[in-house]
C-alpha cells in the first residue's frame, strides 16, 4: 500500500517589500490555478468536464481532478482530491504584515503529478511576473529544493533527476501497541472535517482518526501504487482517548472567483492530547497527515498537522 510523493520547497523574493492582505497560501493556490490554466488549456471556452482534452491536460488533472463516477476512491463522485497540497514554509513579517521573502512547500502525490513539476514551476514563474497580493508586487524564485538539493539550474532550467520517495501505509516499526502512548497533536492550520454532518470543534478520538483515515484512503486509492479499495486496511476501534484539548475555531476569508463570492473556510486550530495504545496503522496515519495535511481544502494549505509522541 504505497504512494509516491514529492515535497518541493520554494523560496521567493519580492522586488520590493509587499503588504500581505490575504492568507499567503490562499493567494498562491489562486495564482497557481490561473497560471496553470493559461499555460496548459487549449480550449479555454470549454467546460473541463465536457472537454475532450481533459485526460491529457495538466490543469484538469491537478485542479479539476475529474474521474468517472464509478471510481474506487470516491464512488459516486465525479471529482476526487487533488494530487497536491501546500504548506506554509518559513517566513517572517518585517512589520505590519510586510514581507520581503516567502517560503512554501508544494507536495505532489502520484507519479503523474510529480512528472508535472516543471509545469508548476512555469506557473509560478508567470505568477511572479504578474505579482502577488493587492499591490501586485512581482517576485522571483530564489530556490527550489527537494531533500535539501537544489533543482534550479537557472531561471529556464529545472533538474528532474531527483529521487522520489514513497510512503508505505502498512510499514512496520518498533511501536509497541500494547503500551499506552501520550500523543500531542498540533493542528497548525484550520482542520475542517464533518462530525454528524457538521463542521465542528467538538469531536472524539474516533472522529479524529476517521478524518485522517478518509484522507489517506482517498489519496492511496486514487494515486497510489497498486492500491485498491478491497485491499485497503480497515481502521479498527481506537484504544486512544482525548485527555486534553486546547482548541479554537478559526475562520479564514477567501474570495472564490468561480462562485463570485467571499467565503469563509473555518476549521479547528490548536492542540489535542491523546492517551492510550496506538496501533501501527494509526501511527502511520499521523505520519501521512504530517506530509499530506488532513480534512477538507488541503490545497489551500488547511489541515496542516504535527505531532509528538512519548
Amino acid at each position: 500500500m504505497k504512494l509516491s510523493y514529492l515535497p518541493v520547497n520554494f523560496r521567493v523574493k519580492f522586488i520590493s517589500p509587499v503588504r500581505v492582505d490575504n492568507n499567503p497560501l490562499f493567494v498562491l493556490r489562486s495564482v497557481l490555478g490561473k497560471q496553470l490554466k493559461t499555460l496548459c488549456c487549449v480550449s479555454p471556452h470549454t467546460v473541463c468536464k465536457t472537454c475532450m482534452y481533459t485526460k491529457a491536460c495538466v490543469y484538469a488533472c491537478v485542479f479539476e481532478s475529474i474521474v468517472d463516477k464509478k471510481n474506487e476512491a470516491l464512488p459516486g463522485r465525479n471529482t476526487i482530491s487533488h494530487p497536491y497540497c501546500v504548506a506554509q514554509g518559513n517566513y517572517t513579517f518585517e512589520k505590519d504584515n510586510v514581507l520581503s521573502e516567502m517560503g512554501f512547500v508544494l507536495t505532489l502525490f502520484g507519479d503523474k503529478a510529480i512528472e508535472y513539476l516543471p509545469y508548476f514551476y512555469g506557473a509560478f514563474v508567470r505568477a511572479g511576473k504578474e505579482g502577488l497580493f493587492k499591490e501586485r508586487i512581482p517576485f522571483e524564485i530564489l530556490s527550489i529544493k527537494v531533500n535539501g538539493e537544489s533543482l534550479l539550474v537557472n531561471q529556464d532550467t529545472l533538474r528532474t533527476d531527483f529521487t522520489i520517495p514513497t510512503f508505505d501505509l502498512l510499514q512496520e516499526d518498533n511501536l509497541d501497541s500494547k503500551n499506552n502512548k501520550e500523543i500531542l497533536i498540533e493542528l497548525k492550520t484550520p482542520l475542517r472535517f464533518k462530525v454528524n454532518g457538521n463542521y465542528s470543534k467538538y469531536f472524539s478520538a474516533r472522529d479524529f482518526w476517521n478524518c485522517l483515515y478518509r484522507r489517506a484512503k482517498t489519496m492511496f486509492i486514487a494515486y497510489g501504487i497498486d492500491s485498491y479499495n478491497e485491499d485497503f486496511p480497515i481502521l479498527s476501534e481506537t484504544g486512544t482517548n482525548i485527555i486534553e484539548k486546547n482548541l479554537y475555531w478559526n475562520n479564514i476569508k477567501h474570495y472564490s472567483a468561480r462562485q463570485k463570492n467571499e467565503m469563509e473556510l473555518g476549521g479547528v486550530v490548536g492542540t489535542i492530547k491523546l492517551n492510550g495504545p496506538l496501533s501501527n496503522l494509526e501511527k502511520n496515519l499521523l505520519e501521512f497527515a504530517r506530509i499530506a495535511n488532513a480534512g477538507k481544502n488541503t490545497n489551500f494549505g488547511l489541515g496542516q498537522i504535527d505531532y509528538w509522541m512519548r
